[in-house]
């Protein structure tokens, strides 16, 4: 599952010595990065196909719920014991350089969306698109 494997990626990424923990910090990481796409698709949706007019109250409560939906289902997915066990020996056959170098390009990928997404549908509200 891809979902996994992105998760792997990014576990191999960071370091053993992360203050919080290696799992805790992966599943921190990944879950922030899934929310950066996310909150690209739902800009998209809301500025192009739907081109709704939304408060700002309504906005802060979708991002809201957007984060932390995105954050308390990938820490209650990833962090139990036994899963964290069988993506370990899922993956231990890949090479370690090969997943975080997947893993990097998942973040610059996530980021890049993100920031051009903003770009783009703040362009289109401003009328120069």
């Amino acid at each position: 599952m891809m979902y996994d494997f992105i998760y792997a990626c990014i576990f191999y990424m960071v370091p053993r010595k992360a203050v919080l923990g290696r799992a805790q910090s992966a599943a921190s990481l990944y879950s922030i990065l899934l929310s950066f796409i996310y909150l690209a698709i739902f800009f998209w949706v809301t500025s192009f196909w739907l081109q709704l007019r939304m408060n700002n109250k309504l906005l802060l409560g979708v991002i809201i719920v957007l984060f932390m939906g995105n954050f308390i289902f990938n820490r209650v997915y990833f962090l139990e014991f036994s899963k964290q066990r069988a993506l370990l020996k899922k993956y231990e056959k890949w090479k370690k350089w090969k997943l975080k170098i997947l893993a990097i390009f998942f973040l610059i990928f996530s980021f890049a969306t993100f920031i051009a997404s903003s770009i783009i549908v703040s362009m289109r509200v401003r009328g120069v698109l």
